[in-house]
């Protein structure tokens, strides 16, 4: 699956909270498939106390690393609860003839699965499920952390990608878009985007939001559908006693809950 995006910058969700052996194992795959060196991977160690956490693989005949990487976490802004979403993860990069840098952010927010109430966040039945005000108060400690060039990049050139939980119109996109950010797949794409399947409904939990700068300099959102459109007994889990002889490692679909979502940048020169 990664090989075929072969992106210059990969925002990896759900990734095993160690401190560097899981993006290592992913690199050296790649690696070993596309040659030595092809990709590298921020080496951020342990992200919080979740077993999973976000993060960036990167190809340095593209890009490079500009300064330290920056986490976003209840101990920055406590609106955002990290017992409950995933610290978000920021990193500056510099086009490989260093004119120009633009920062990616990575997140993960709760999901709405498992509920809140005991948080006073319960569903309120409005179609956002539960939690959604604990995914509103993290989108508005985001957009406020992004102002404050968390990185120090001295860029107004930010993309937030990832998996928000919260379809299109929820309360937490709808922060973005207040604060001036683009809604990539919804603008480019448009009402037909979705990159989740539940019950037979399917709708956008996976987004990419670009500030206003970046925005005009985004050429292309794509939703690849490897998940949301093929038949869960096909799944690469064994949840529900599924047949594990059912699942093809040699092809991507199924290898992943969600659908990537793949967002074209052209910098000018």
């Amino acid at each position: 699956m990664l090989e075929s995006i072969n992106a210059d910058v990969f925002a990896m969700i759900e990734v095993e909270n160690n401190d560097s052996e899981s993006l290592r194992i992913v690199v050296d795959s790649l690696n070993g498939s596309l040659g030595a060196g092809t990709y590298d991977f921020i080496d951020t160690g342990t992200i919080g106390d979740d077993g999973i956490k976000v993060g960036f693989l990167y190809q340095p005949a593209s890009v490079q690393p500009a300064g330290e990487f920056a986490v976003l976490d209840s101990g920055v802004d406590v609106r955002f609860n990290d017992a409950r979403n995933r610290p978000v993860l920021a990193q500056s990069f510099d086009t490989l003839d260093g004119a120009n840098r633009f920062t990616v952010l990575a997140l993960h927010l709760k999901s709405k699965g498992r509920p809140c109430d005991s948080d006073g966040d319960p569903d309120l039945g409005d179609g956002q499920s539960s939690c959604s005000a604990t995914r509103t108060l993290a989108a508005a400690a985001m957009v406020d952390w992004i102002a404050t060039d968390p990185t120090s990049s001295g860029s107004s050139d930010f993309l937030v990608i990832g998996d928000f939980n919260a379809h299109t119109m929820g309360d937490a996109m709808e922060l973005f878009e207040i604060a001036g950010f683009v809604n990539l797949a919804s603008n480019l794409i448009g009402e037909s985007a979705y990159s989740f399947e539940f019950e037979g409904q399917f709708g956008s939990l996976d987004h990419a939001t670009a500030s206003p700068s970046l925005a005009p300099k985004v050429v292309a959102a794509a939703e690849w559908h490897i998940n949301a459109d093929e038949s869960a007994i096909h799944d690469y889990n064994l949840d529900f006693g599924r047949d594990p002889t059912l699942f093809d490692p040699t092809t991507p679909y199924r290898a992943t809950d969600h659908d990537p979502l793949i967002i074209g940048i052209d910098f000018p020169p």
